[in-house]
């Protein structure tokens, strides 16, 4: 598909209301076999309304078919806790036929945004290509207008000026499709950020503060949300249930904290009055539905702490690169998460707190995860900048998120047994211990399992090392350290091969959770994030009565600037042991450094790809 017009044309008036028009042209280019298209038109809160939606699709031979207000369905009305809010159109092939080449659909909205508060963000490139991309705003004469262009190369606008306004667009031509590549930050190019300062004395001025700060930006949103945390009595009866019969701090902020996580997530929630999503719900509508947004869910567990004794401040956080936030422009359109920072009273330590020059020790937790217990943090928030929000105000914190290295972490030991010679058949016990975001992914993969349905995917995990393999037994244990530690028991039929008649090549490379990444492009236009990452593994093959080792292979050793991978071996009468270790570095590696690492890669993969002989005595 190929978008040939992708236009947004903005007015702003002199009292801050804010209306855009979007207008979307889109050609099929390949044979598909959707039996419909879905059109479109995002919303960002419930107040949002539509002045006009239309829709055209034009085919080759027959007459252009359009579509009008009232054949779009309101998301909203619908579906107030869904992931996508706004207006949808479906075109269904019962309907309107089939979807075939050359169709081309058009699509212009015109839409009031509510509260908005001057801010915005627009791409002029996407995973479509796009022939002609325009975004113009207009504004009174008098405003000022700020711009950035965080990611690519940006360019200059056209302005004009009519009747006591002033225009500016922006447009862009045959923009290429953005090619996404795994392992690589989420950016766009071509992305520009705007912010509009009405003139002092504007009827505006409530609506668009100017927050050129970044206290400011934290003091304005702390004040703005400060007014929703009064639950009055059912609140604070609430948080004394759930610490009911608990003496110490930590027992007591633990169970708010696994309360409020275990809520379920909105991705997008139900917004009564601030632009871009920014103010959640009060906490007692919050805690009355039994679920939220990740903005909802923190200024909930603040409002519970507060209503125990506790302390907490709201963070906000961008969780897509770490370098995604621009320090020298304050914005609140640069974040896309928050979490909380909880104000440690005396005697309570964690070893991942961090000292607050005013506020002491603080403790990031973020309740929208809910597989990360507290005292941990989601992969993706590590040593990420992030903005506390208060009413005293707070600059940008660089270490405000500590950058752990065990998010990425697994420990595996594995005893196998060869059981009969030479059907191949191994009978065995492997205990693997995750950390950090390995566990979370874990607990969320198994929480709704079934006992079969769990012993299948721990089938899955051993059958990328061996074949036919089955679980006699397994159990999941959550450790203290909020790692979680899985036990199986297993057998399994091929982890060789034969070769002639008495002699049998068994394959080492039988760790059943491997880290290294894999990358099959010779080459790249974006660059690599690696987290660190640690990988233990030691296995044991006990080998059977009438069999001889014919010899081990070598120790193996890869060393680089992006980490290290070592390999053992050892033989103690008839155990065979080998122990692998595999380290990489926290980096970002730029494309034209590449090759280099995916060498690495390649090496560290030939690496383990080790096997011995195994010869069985004649009878």
């Amino acid at each position: 598909m190929q978008l040939l017009r992708n236009e947004v044309l903005i007015e702003v008036e002199e009292d801050g209301t804010w209306t855009e028009t979007i207008r979307q042209t889109l050609k099929i280019q390949k044979e598909t076999s959707a039996r419909e298209v879905v059109l479109a038109v995002p919303s960002s809160e419930k107040l949002d309304k539509a002045i006009t939606l239309e829709a055209w699709v034009w085919r080759a031979g027959r007459a252009v078919r359009k579509y009008r207000q009232n054949q779009w369905t309101d998301l909203r009305a619908i579906e107030p806790n869904a992931a996508q809010r706004g207006w949808l159109l479906v075109l269904s092939a019962k309907d309107d036929g089939d979807v075939v080449v050359g169709d081309v659909l058009a699509v212009e909205a015109k839409i009031r945004r509510a509260n908005q508060i001057g801010h915005y963000g627009f791409c002029f490139s996407n995973a479509l290509p796009q022939q002609i991309t325009r975004l113009a705003l207009t504004m009174p004469q008098g405003w000022r207008m700020q711009t950035m262009w965080p990611s690519g190369d940006g360019f200059e606008p056209v302005e004009t000026e009519s009747r006591g306004r002033v225009t500016r667009s922006w447009e862009l031509r045959n923009s290429p499709a953005v090619k996404f590549e795994p392992w690589a930050p989420v950016a766009n190019p071509h992305t520009l950020w705007i912010r509009l300062v009405p003139p002092q004395g504007s009827r505006a001025i409530a609506i668009f503060p100017a927050l050129s700060t970044w206290p400011e930006v934290g003091r304005w949103l702390a004040q703005r949300l400060a007014l929703l945390d009064d639950g009055g009595r059912e609140l604070a009866e609430t948080a004394r249930s759930l610490t009911s019969g608990m003496s110490d701090s930590w027992t007591k902020i633990s169970a708010l904290a696994n309360f409020v996580a275990k809520l379920r997530n909105n991705r997008v929630y139900q917004n009564d009055g601030m632009a871009w999503a920014y103010r959640p719900r009060p906490a007692l509508d919050v805690l009355a539905s039994g679920s939220g947004d990740c903005k909802e869910k923190a200024c909930l567990m603040r409002a519970l702490l507060e209503a125990v004794g506790y302390k907490a401040h709201l963070v906000l956080i961008n969780t897509r690169e770490v370098k995604a936030v621009q320090e020298d422009w304050p914005s609140l359109a640069q974040f896309d998460h928050m979490i909380v920072a909880i104000v440690l009273p005396p005697g309570v330590n964690h070893p991942l707190s961090v000292t607050h020059p005013r506020l002491g020790p603080l403790l990031i937790f973020d309740p929208a995860s809910a597989e990360i217990p507290l005292g941990q943090l989601p992969a993706t928030l590590r040593g990420k900048k992030a903005l506390l929000c208060s009413e005293n105000g707070d600059e940008l914190m660089d270490a405000l998120i500590p950058a752990a290295d065990d998010y990425w972490q697994v420990e595996t030991r594995t005893e196998l047994q060869l059981l009969l010679g030479k059907d191949q058949a191994v009978g065995g016990r492997s205990t693997i211990r995750l950390h950090g975001q390995l566990a979370a992914d874990e607990r969320a993969a198994t929480r709704s399992l079934s006992s079969t349905d769990r012993k299948a995917r721990r089938a899955s995990m051993l059958e990328n090392v061996m074949r036919e393999a089955a679980i006699n037994a397994e159990q999941q244990a959550e450790e203290a350290d909020g790692s979680v530690t899985l036990s199986l028991d297993f057998h399994a039929r091929g982890i060789g091969e034969l070769i002639g008649a008495d002699t049998m090549m068994l394959n080492l490379n039988l760790a059943p959770v491997s880290l290294l990444p894999k990358f099959t492009e010779a080459a790249r236009l974006q660059p690599v994030v690696i987290p660190p990452i640690h990988s233990l593994n030691e296995t044991s093959i006990n080998i059977p009565a009438g069999a001889d080792v014919v010899g081990l292979p070598e120790n193996q050793s890869v060393q680089s600037a992006y980490g290290r991978y070592d390999v053992r071996y050892s033989m103690t009468d008839s155990r065979v042991t080998l122990r692998r270790e595999l380290v990489l570095q926290p980096l970002v590696v730029a494309p034209l450094e590449y090759t280099q690492f995916r060498q690495f890669v390649e090496d560290v993969a030939r690496a383990d790809r080790m096997a011995f002989l195994l010869r069985f005595r004649q009878p």
